[in-house]
């Protein structure tokens, strides 16, 4: 038995083999053929029962479950429904929520999820990483390891397009400052551009530098985890894990975009990269690793300079993503009712808001925290927020800086927040 909901004065189940069971004290008395598979939804009123399965049918039944009055395929397994008027909200396992328009027929999704990750063999329902706000400040995009790419209007709170032919998971993206093409890292070392002209979403061009194999049996020990455009627009830095057993450690690959081709590498690292910041002026970056470690790279030739911290003192970073550095040192801290201070692998990923006045970070806890910027003390005030029921992977600030939204791993959410 599924889903169970009351019905004239008594109750109906959905049995996994699809079928509705009328009870009558504790007794079935009527048993209804009504999906393909799993019944996990019902919703009943005084007048109709609508069911929903894993086989993505929606169906409309009269009160006396003798027929069906008519019924949707929404093409994903079905695992929430509402009747309201002519209307019915569909939830599904894929994470969408969708509308069902009973008098036109029309089925609209109002929001894309991430879930319902589909690899032969595995049951996981995978992870979501990938966030960027694009340029044009009203947009943004997340990618996960369901293989897609969704694009979110911040004011309408909606997904308004998808690509879903992505070649392996996905664990980042990153919006060239044209606003039209986007960068998505793949787990198997590729990079996949994609060119959205504000409906449609289409990929035109593809390459690899890095491979890495086995992907299936050990998915964590590969890939590419975080990608960025440099504010010039010319190159595109990717970081990587290493590659195969005894391999160095992640290497940072800088690429020319008009070509795509590779014109530095920057090898240091132990372990592999996990942020990405250019400065400015497109002349330097820096990045760390699962360490962690913080280091600075010269991005014409991907030569390291040793002294970074120092060198770079003067330069403005486009972003400040690292859980560690001087602006963000008062971040690893003891969290409101927990024991145990935070470490710098708590942390995940951190974001400073236009005017550089505001910082926020997600943390393996759930949080979704906000500080001033910098925040260089642990006493410094902070305001947690939760909501995710997972690690929060990804944090960004809109561009006006009004809004910021995060992304979780195993919980498969994105989430959108008002700043006040």
């Amino acid at each position: 038995m599924f889903r169970t909901a009351p019905y004239r004065g008594g109750f109906i189940t959905g049995s996994y083999t699809g079928e509705l069971y009328t009870w009558t004290g504790n007794s079935v008395s009527k048993t209804t053929p009504a999906h393909q598979g799993p019944v996990y939804a019902l919703f009943t009123t005084d007048k109709h029962v609508v069911t929903g399965g894993k086989d993505g049918r929606v169906v409309l039944w009269d009160l006396s479950l003798t027929k069906a009055i008519d019924e949707f395929n929404v093409g994903q397994v079905v695992k929430s429904v509402f009747l309201h008027g002519n209307e019915i909200l569909v939830g599904t396992y894929e994470g969408s929520v969708m509308n069902v328009d009973i008098q036109t027929k029309q089925v609209s999704v109002l929001m894309m999820g991430h879930g319902g990750m589909k690899e032969r063999g595995n049951q996981y329902a995978g992870e979501t990483w990938g966030l960027d706000v694009n340029p044009n400040g009203q947009h943004y995009a997340s990618v996960g390891d369901d293989r897609s790419v969704r694009i979110f209007d911040i004011e309408a709170h909606k997904c308004v397009a998808s690509y879903t032919e992505l070649p392996h998971r996905a664990r980042a993206c990153s919006w060239h400052p044209d606003g039209k093409r986007l960068a998505v890292a793949i787990k198997d070392g590729k990079i996949i551009i994609l060119e959205w002209d504000g409906a449609q979403i289409q990929k035109v061009h593809e390459f690899q530098k890095r491979n890495f194999t086995g992907l299936n049996k050990f998915p964590e020990q590969g890939g590419i985890d975080e990608l960025r455009f440099s504010p010039d627009g010319k190159m595109l830095a990717t970081g990587a894990h290493s590659e195969g057993k005894g391999g160095v450690g992640g290497i940072v690959d800088i690429y020319q975009v008009d070509t795509w081709q590779s014109i530095a590498q920057c090898k240091g690292h132990t372990s592999f990269v996990r942020h990405l910041d250019w400065t400015e002026n497109s002349q330097y970056l820096h990045s760390t690793d699962a360490n962690p470690e913080l280091l600075f790279w010269n991005a014409s030739n991907g030569a390291q300079l040793k002294s970074g911290a120092s060198d770079l003192k003067n330069e403005t970073w486009a972003s400040f993503s690292p859980e560690i550095g001087w602006p963000v040192q008062g971040v690893i801290r003891k969290l409101p009712g927990y024991t145990k201070e935070m470490d710098m692998t708590d942390i995940n990923m951190c974001d400073v808001n236009p005017d550089r006045s505001l910082l926020v970070s997600g943390d393996d806890f759930g949080n979704v925290t906000l500080y001033n910027y910098p925040c260089t003390n642990k006493k410094d005030g902070a305001h947690h927020h939760g909501g995710h029921s997972s690690f929060v992977q990804n944090v960004k600030f809109s561009k006006d800086g009004k809004r910021v939204m995060s992304v979780g791993g195993h919980d498969l959410t994105v989430m959108q927040w008002r700043v006040k």
